[in-house]
């Protein structure tokens, strides 16, 4: 973001110019971050997955405090969505004021000030601060998001509820346990072919590269396709075979059967999940001693956060492919 635009946001209030705007500088995104808590005067909702979550909590604490102090002085309303675990679950709830909820498996994060102005940091693996964040003020973005907010709040459940399923309860789910990934296939294959309208697939690239030269796996995506399912592929990187195949499922129908993005800007992403019109999940995780977990889950919960996450990622690469191009 350019300094002109950075000092004419501050002075507004991030009322203008009105944009949507990649920002890198460290110090800038910060800022942005402060500068939104001591602007607001109606509410805040926020996700924060646990890479924005220790972010915060160690270089940003003190805006939890400042918060909890405007709380009271101005009446404002801070809705928070925290994947709450065993490990940070004190820290969660050393947080006073807020109203905090629960959801599992959080990837990303986001927050809305005000109901008018947005922005989300992106991290790179293995690193604490944020390499770069996305605001915006443009009205339909942030209604759009705020939308996203609102349905993952509704599904996510209080904190004092996962405080006693943290402390009472251990869900079950079905799981299987390969040597190498390349025997899931006969799994993946039964789990895919259920797909009747939509079928959305979040990989790791290191996982997906091992079914680039699968043309069984291709096959079935393009036979899937053609009877109007819809496909989607995220990738948290790129490799030229796994598009290679897309693009020649796609050269072979009038549209696009396979719609297909990838971006290192998604985070870590460890594993391999399936969501199967809205109603089924497969995940394939590495484990320890080179071995591979196959889980599958018709949790619904489960099932419509991992896609609520899915569109906010898919949207937010179609906001940063246009700014790419202007």
């Amino acid at each position: 973001m350019e300094d002109v635009t950075f000092n004419k946001l501050l002075e507004t209030h991030h009322r203008f110019p009105e944009i949507t705007d990649v920002v890198y500088d460290i110090h800038q995104m910060e800022r942005l971050i402060i500068d939104s808590v001591n602007m607001t005067t109606l509410s805040v909702d926020s996700v924060l997955d646990g890479k924005m979550f220790d972010y915060i909590s160690t270089f940003l604490k003190d805006g939890f405090i400042l918060m909890e102090k405007l709380i009271d002085e101005r009446n404002i309303k801070i809705r928070t969505i925290i994947e709450t675990t065993p490990e940070n679950v004190a820290l969660v709830n050393s947080i006073r004021k807020y109203e905090i909820r629960h959801l599992n498996d959080l990837r990303g994060n986001f927050g809305i000030t005000d109901n008018r102005t947005y922005m989300i940091c992106m991290f790179h693996k293995d690193e604490q601060r944020p390499s770069q964040a996305l605001f915006s003020n443009l009205k339909s973005l942030v209604e759009k998001q705020k939308l996203l907010f609102d349905n993952l709040w509704e599904i996510s459940i209080p904190l004092k509820d996962r405080n006693s399923e943290i402390e009472y309860l251990q869900k079950a789910i079905f799981h299987k346990s390969f040597r190498h990934i390349k025997d899931t296939k006969v799994d993946i294959a039964t789990f895919i072919e259920q797909s009747k309208r939509e079928l959305l697939i979040l990989s790791s690239v290191n996982i997906l590269k091992y079914f680039r030269e699968d043309n069984s796996f291709w096959l079935q995506l393009l036979n899937l396709s053609k009877k109007g399912v819809v496909i989607k592929i995220l990738m948290d990187g790129y490799n030229s075979q796994v598009i290679r195949q897309v693009y020649r499922i796609n050269s072979s129908m009038k549209d696009d059967g396979v719609m297909i993005k990838y971006s290192n800007k998604l985070g870590k992403i460890d594993e391999l999940l399936m969501i199967c019109d809205n109603k089924q999940i497969l995940e394939i995780k590495r484990l320890a001693l080179n071995r591979i977990d196959l889980s599958i889950s018709h949790n619904k919960t489960r099932v419509l956060v991992q896609d609520i996450l899915f569109q906010k990622y898919w949207n937010e690469l179609l906001i940063l492919a246009e700014h790419t191009q202007v």
